[in-house]
């Protein structure tokens, strides 16, 4: 039986735009494509990434908008740059800049890397200290959220669930502090799968909830953490 491909539709600054190549990165996030554009306008380079919008999750994406705009400094370099929104096959998407990097999760995963450990703690720690100067906590702490470029800079993905609390704790004392300690805990049960447990690591929220959590990798929370010894 013969099968007609169909081509992508991707739409922005209200004019349709053709794309010779659509790419789904990853199955598991299966609203997010790179796109290889034919004749790039608007300002728009010849590779896109578009994130569309999910299924009955309006709220979700106009919040990613947000943080995008709240953000705005360190887009192109600690967040991707946002272009703007536009629609790929007929669903309303985020239009973002080409990232060069890969998830921490793979990162974890190659045999060799040119990027000692403490170097990568070192940039994830700048990432986060950005964020903390903008008032900015990531609450999904996954380690397919964060990017490590060639040069081991961190680069931050998935705004979704930033969230921008009224009052902020000293450095020390912050999410974002205990988020990278949360996040290199987690990379080195995967790059070490034979080492001993984590340290379990006790959630406190913002009301003075506890919830302790220790074990695999799971999506994180705003709320202060730090380890029980």
């Amino acid at each position: 039986m013969l099968q007609i491909a169909i081509s992508p539709v991707f739409h922005f600054g209200g004019k349709r735009i053709t794309a010779t190549k659509d790419t789904l990165l990853n199955k598991r996030r299966p609203t997010v494509y790179r796109l290889e554009l034919e004749e790039p306008r608007f300002g728009l380079p010849e590779a896109v990434i578009v994130k569309q919008q999910k299924n009955e999750q309006e709220a979700e994406f106009c919040a990613e908008i947000s943080a995008y705009k709240k953000l705005q400094k360190l887009q192109g370099t600690v967040i991707p740059t946002l272009f703007g929104e536009g629609s790929f096959n007929g669903r309303p998407a985020l239009i973002l800049s080409e990232i060069k990097g890969i998830t921490l999760r793979d990162f974890a995963k190659l045999v060799e890397t040119s990027v000692e450990e403490n170097t990568l703690k070192f940039h994830l720690g700048n990432a986060f200290q950005e964020l903390y100067k903008y008032g900015a906590e990531h609450c999904d702490l996954n380690l397919g959220n964060f990017l490590v470029c060639d040069n081991g800079q961190v680069v931050v993905i998935d705004l979704e669930e930033v969230e921008f609390p009224n009052r902020q704790q000293a450095w020390e004392r912050s999410v974002n502090l205990g988020s990278v300690n949360y996040l290199m805990s987690r990379f080195r049960d995967v790059r070490y799968p034979r080492r001993a447990p984590s340290p379990v690591l006790y959630w406190m929220s913002h009301t003075g909830d506890s919830d302790d959590r220790s074990g695999s990798e799971m999506p994180g929370s705003c709320c202060s953490m730090g380890l029980i010894s």
